[in-house]
């Protein structure tokens, strides 16, 4: 940008011009089952794949269940 000799806005066009603008596409609405609702604290079970390779103490529906016992929403 140092070498650059015209001005800042034919810089900003010719920018711009190899871009095109993102429109995000429009989301549907979530299931109901799927939102904190309740705003509960929030948890996240991930990485089972590896694990169950290895000797692991509880399951993930086990780890799920006693996390919903307990009070947390459990994000999927």
């Amino acid at each position: 940008m140092d070498d650059y000799d015209g001005s800042i806005e034919d810089f900003l066009n010719k920018y711009h011009s190899n871009f095109k603008e993102h429109i995000p596409k429009k989301r549907v609405p979530r299931e109901p089952s799927l939102l904190n609702l309740d705003n509960k604290p929030e948890i996240q079970f991930t990485g089972f794949n590896s694990v169950l390779k290895m000797d692991q103490i509880k399951t993930k529906d086990e780890l799920i269940q006693i996390d919903k016992d307990n009070g947390y929403f459990v994000k999927k």
